[in-house]
C-alpha cells in the first residue's frame, strides 16, 4: 500500500457559508459542485446551491447538510484532483463513506447521489431522537442497548461508541447516576 490516503467526513463538518467562496471564485469547484447538485436535484427537487446561498439555512438541518457536505467534498476533490497524487486509499466516516466510494470508482456520481437521497429519506422517517457518545467497552454497552432498546450507530474505538434512540429511551439512560461521567451528547441534526 502507498502513502497517500484521502479521508472524507460526514455530518458535523458543516459551517455557515460552506464552500460559497469557492463556488463563486473557482470554476472547477463550481462545475463539480453543480454536477453533484444536479444529480441530487433530479431526485429531491431542490437545489443545494440555492440552499447554500440562502441565509435561512439552519446548520442543524441534517436533511440539507448531509448532501451539501457530499457535494462540497466532491467539488473539493475534483478541484484538487490534478494537483495531488492519486490516493492509494480512500476512507470515509458516516456520509463520507459515500464520497469514498464515489472517489474510488465504486459508485457513479448518480449512484452516490441516490445513496445520499435514500439516506435523507430514512433520516426524515426516523422518530425524534438524538445521539449519545459512550466511553465504555462493548461488553458493558451491549446490555444497555438491549435493556433500553437503543441502536449502536458507530464504534469509533474499542471504548468509544455512538448510540441512538428515541428521546424517551435516551432520557431513561441519562437518568442513571452511574453512567453520567461516561455519556456525552452528540450534535448531528
Amino acid at each position: 500500500m502507498g502513502d497517500i490516503g484521502y479521508i472524507f467526513s460526514g455530518l458535523g463538518a458543516q459551517w455557515a457559508g460552506l464552500g460559497l467562496e469557492l463556488l463563486q471564485k473557482n470554476s472547477k469547484y463550481r462545475r463539480a459542485f453543480r454536477d453533484f447538485d444536479q444529480a441530487m436535484e433530479a431526485l429531491c427537487g431542490w437545489s443545494l446551491e440555492a440552499g447554500l446561498k440562502s441565509q435561512e439555512r439552519d446548520l442543524n438541518q441534517a436533511f440539507f447538510w448531509h448532501p451539501a457536505i457530499m457535494a462540497s467534498e466532491w467539488a473539493l476533490y475534483k478541484t484538487l484532483e490534478d494537483l495531488l497524487p492519486p490516493p492509494d486509499l480512500v476512507i470515509g466516516h458516516s456520509g463520507g463513506e459515500v464520497m469514498a466510494a464515489l472517489v474510488s470508482g465504486a459508485l457513479s456520481l448518480e449512484g452516490a447521489a441516490f445513496v445520499v437521497f435514500r439516506q435523507m429519506e430514512l433520516m426524515a422517517k426516523t422518530p425524534p431522537g438524538r445521539l449519545l457518545h459512550l466511553a465504555m467497552d462493548r461488553a458493558a454497552l451491549e446490555p444497555l442497548i438491549k435493556d433500553y432498546g437503543l441502536i449502536l450507530t458507530a464504534q469509533n474505538s474499542p471504548s468509544s461508541f455512538v448510540i441512538t434512540g428515541t428521546n424517551d429511551k435516551l432520557d431513561k439512560l441519562l437518568a442513571r447516576e452511574d453512567l453520567r461521567s461516561l455519556i456525552r451528547p452528540v450534535s448531528a441534526d
